[in-house]
């Protein structure tokens, strides 16, 4: 399957709930094009509409706070549904106009020429194509970029000088959105390495990541916010509680967050007590019982979480 808003559909049923963050305002509606500028929030985002049809004139912009970032190139066929660009430059010119040029590259595997842009989800009407968000490594322009594959690939690119384009902290499984939290702007994802680990796709569950730019690169902050984590964590447990026997995936989400939340060794006292009720039997092929809580540990420890 190439329908990837299909897969948007299925993803976001499993992780919606982990991506509810401050809406940092409205944008005004792209009636026409226009930039939304402002010097009050942690981003500022495009508002013009990239062309579906091939050779069309491209040029969105972003300002913040005097930073402006301009996006040029010309349209391609449009890939079900998503806007080609052809030729892309990324300029960024700082408040004492000096610009640094960049080329968007596309997500590996993207069919034709050019890149595909499937918007950045962000607070406020539409996807935009651009955002200018302020990080503590300075103004970052952001694009949304995508293969339109089946289950891969959403990332957000991060444009800088001196800042790396992409990180593994994006595995592309999961779609990231803009956010302000605590009035900072943040990348929200989450670990895509969790999805169809210990059940279904449909049914699986990927634990919250929040991302910054700093240093030159994209990092994981999520440690940071831990009453992101702990909503998190209470979310997936709630998701299980309500399905036990299809609920073995939330879990696994569950048990990560805890683990960030420094509650280890509670997290396998109560899963050995869910097993003890008769809790851990999941669904046929996938791992059960304590074979899931040896397996979910190993992994676990795999990825850092414990």
């Amino acid at each position: 399957m190439h329908d990837h808003r299909m897969r948007t559909r299925v993803a976001s049923a499993a992780i919606a709930v982990l991506l509810a963050a401050t809406v940092v305002g409205a944008a005004p509606s792209p009636a026409r094009a226009r930039v939304l500028a402002t010097t009050q929030h942690a981003f500022s985002c495009s508002t013009q509409r990239l062309p579906l049809a091939k050779g069309q004139p491209v040029r969105v912009t972003a300002n913040l706070d005097g930073t402006i970032a301009t996006l040029r190139g010309t349209s391609g066929h449009a890939y079900i549904g998503t806007p080609r660009v052809l030729r892309p430059r990324l300029t960024i010119t700082s408040p004492e106009h000096v610009a640094t040029t960049f080329t968007p590259k596309p997500v590996p595997e993207t069919p034709g020429h050019g890149v595909l842009l499937d918007g950045i989800d962000a607070p406020g009407p539409g996807a935009p194509a651009l955002c200018l968000a302020r990080f503590p490594t300075g103004p970052v322009a952001l694009v949304g970029t995508t293969n339109a594959f089946n289950q891969c690939c959403f990332l957000l690119d991060t444009y800088a000088p001196g800042v790396a384009r992409r990180s593994a902290l994006q595995d592309g499984l999961v779609m990231p959105r803009l956010r302000a939290i605590n009035g900072a702007a943040t990348i929200v994802s989450a670990d895509g390495g969790f999805l169809a680990e210990f059940t279904d796709y449909a049914d699986s569950a990927a634990p919250l990541r929040i991302l910054t730019v700093r240093g030159g690169r994209q990092r994981d902050v999520t440690n940071s916010y831990r009453p992101k984590l702990r909503a998190d964590a209470s979310a997936w447990w709630k998701r299980f509680d309500q399905r036990p026997q299809r609920g073995l995936g939330f879990l696994a989400a569950w048990a990560a967050d805890q683990d960030r939340l420094g509650h280890d060794s509670s997290v396998w006292s109560t899963l050995n007590n869910l097993d003890a009720a008769g809790k851990l039997s999941g669904m046929t092929g996938w791992p059960r019982n304590q074979a899931y809580i040896t397996a979910l540990k190993k992994f676990l420890t795999s990825r850092g979480y414990r």
